[in-house]
């Protein structure tokens, strides 16, 4: 995501910086907190993703952990 624009959004109390390069996207948690799990904070991290982006993740395509997560993107 070297060069891409980023894009600073909160999402129901969890802070992403998230960059969108063609049809992937990266969404990086910026904020503490006290043990995420892994299904609370892949739903914000697809939701600040799409709001970034104004496209859809692609289903079963997020990977990652709760600090650093990537998608493909659907824009069509």
């Amino acid at each position: 995501m070297m060069g891409a624009d980023a894009t600073r959004l909160s999402v129901g109390g969890a802070d992403f910086t998230v960059r969108v390069n063609g049809t992937r996207a990266e969404a990086i948690r910026t904020n503490i907190m006290a043990v995420p799990s892994i299904g609370a904070i892949s739903i914000r991290a697809v939701s600040a993703m799409e709001q970034a982006s104004g496209c859809r993740v692609v289903p079963d395509s997020l990977r990652g952990d709760q600090a650093v997560m990537r998608a493909d993107l659907d824009c069509a």
